[in-house]
């Protein structure tokens, strides 16, 4: 049986016209009041003759009702066929890159025509996220699959409770992690310990810039003896240094990250080149700059600073802040890492945010690289929704 066809809107049919997945009531001429919450159905554009798969949610809370996945004509398969179609695609998609098939994101939402669906592989396990009404009712068919795909690994369904609220969608009781969740990235070994596992486990999406990082540092005439990894979490961007020459690394978080960092720095035999330090980050830099302990390479890669266009203005304060305060820290002649995972602050204003503290801080810049998420957070150009990640590498002068 064809699924419904709901008529979008003039309005509504100009969103999708530009990239837009996510529509709300007055994007649509239909009510979806009838519909099942995350039934699936077909979205249609008269006006071009153009039809979108899309799931809704009339029950959904201050968040959008209706989840666009791909354009495609009716057909007679089940929703539950072209779900697990797209699924396919997806893992397949990972295939084409060298040693993704020892771990990263296999699914990445929107990005792969499967709003709210997050699934992280590891060596031993794999993670999944589920955040839309249209996917949750397969929840228990999707952990199936992945366990009958990956009969090596345990897998997990590991819900994000916020998003689950917005979707009016049951809280269920937290799958407990059984054990450490492994890694293998550009040749390293990391283990995130079981009880410190955030979001979905580990951050795959900066895996390239830290293969750039790394080739950057070997390209040095002179390696750097001191390093800082600052927002450490398990220690990847500092195990990357470390790999490339540097000689000694500090990794310092605010969370309780020493047992994990200790242990992969013994896993990939550097015990001896790496400390870690759980402090408050912007305390840590004050501590460092009025003991005018000074360093040759920093990386900075802090969470978020922001989640909504209005806290912009603070988020770009805030990152100034920092960047100030990095500068000040660096030797002449050495390498400043500089990310971030914020949304609303664009490339070209996070690149004005670095040349802004330089300026203040009266250094010369040069830049040396630059990059964006890995091959598994696909995105289509740098102002799309999913391309929210920045890497920058100077020369601090």
């Amino acid at each position: 049986m064809l699924l419904k066809i709901i008529e979008l809107s003039k309005e509504g049919a100009q969103k999708v016209s530009k990239g837009a997945n996510e529509l709300y009531p007055r994007d649509l001429e239909g009510s979806v009041k009838s519909c099942t919450p995350g039934e699936w159905l077909y979205l249609k554009n008269s006006r071009k003759n153009l039809h979108y798969l899309a799931f809704v949610n009339p029950l959904a809370i201050n968040s959008p009702i209706a989840h666009l996945t791909v354009q495609q004509e009716p057909t007679d398969n089940t929703e539950e066929q072209i779900l697990f179609e797209l699924i396919g695609n997806a893992v397949t998609k990972r295939n084409f890159y060298l040693n993704y098939d020892k771990g990263c994101r296999l699914i990445y939402g929107n990005a792969d025509c499967l709003p709210g669906l997050i699934v992280d592989s590891y060596v031993n396990a794999v993670v999944i996220q589920i955040n839309t009404a249209g996917i949750d009712k397969y929840r228990e068919q999707i952990k199936k699959y992945f366990n009958d795909k990956f009969e090596d690994k345990k897998i997990y369904l590991l819900d994000n409770e916020n998003y689950r609220e917005r979707e009016a969608l049951p809280i269920y009781e937290k799958e407990e992690i059984e054990s450490d969740l492994e890694i293998v990235e550009n040749n390293l070994n990391f283990i995130v310990e079981k009880q410190k596992v955030q979001k979905v486990g580990y951050y795959y999406d900066h895996r390239e810039n830290r293969a750039r990082a790394k080739s950057l540092v070997e390209k040095l005439t002179n390696k750097p003896e001191r390093g800082l990894d600052l927002f450490s979490y398990v220690g990847s961007w500092g195990l990357n240094l470390l790999a490339a020459g540097v000689d000694h690394i500090t990794f310092v978080d605010q969370g309780d990250m020493n047992a994990s960092t200790m242990k992969n720095l013994d896993l990939n035999g550097y015990s001896k080149k790496g400390t870690f330090v759980r402090e408050n980050v912007f305390e840590y830099l004050k501590e460092q700059k009025s003991e005018k302990n000074k360093y040759n390479i920093i990386c900075s890669d802090p969470p978020a600073f922001c989640k909504s266009k209005k806290d912009e203005r603070k988020a770009y304060d805030g990152y100034l802040k920092l960047h100030k305060m990095l500068i000040d820290l660096l030797e002449p002649n050495s390498i400043l890492i500089a990310c971030s995972c914020t949304l609303y602050i664009d490339w070209n204003s996070f690149q004005k945010n670095i040349e802004e503290a330089a300026f203040a801080k009266q250094r010369k810049i040069q830049l040396l690289d630059c990059g964006v998420q890995g091959f598994d957070h696909p995105t289509t150009n740098l102002n799309n929704k999913n391309s929210y990640l920045k890497y920058f590498a100077y020369r601090v002068v």
